[in-house]
């Protein structure tokens, strides 16, 4: 009985340290809303950089914010997998299915 206890402990300390480490990956960053369409929309990091991105239903007041800042929360890199644009003051957000930069005018 002991060695299951101890394996179902050390399940759960593992669990819980990839929470951690998956919590403290997450990124946030607010990007300003250039042109918005149906499932399409042009983002701006601070660094001047653009991207067209695809994105799914969910902030249906995202073309209220053209010229705006926006969240973009992302679980580790900017853009990436599972990434989403939040506006926090409507309690909306909707996923980014995939991204394409356009613009060379900023620096990275």
């Amino acid at each position: 009985m002991t060695g299951w206890w101890s394996t179902a402990a050390g399940a759960v300390v593992i669990v819980a340290a990839l929470a951690v480490v998956t919590a403290a990956a997450k990124t946030q960053e607010q990007v300003t809303v250039q042109k918005v369409t149906a499932d399409q929309a042009v983002v701006i990091r601070p660094n001047g950089v653009a991207y067209l991105i695809k994105k799914g239903a969910g902030c249906p007041s995202l073309r209220r914010y053209q010229g705006h800042q926006v969240a973009l929360s992302a679980p580790a890199l900017f853009m990436g997998a599972g990434s989403k644009l939040v506006i926090s003051d409507l309690d909306q957000q909707c996923r980014v299915y995939s991204s394409t930069r356009i613009d060379s005018g900023g620096t990275e």
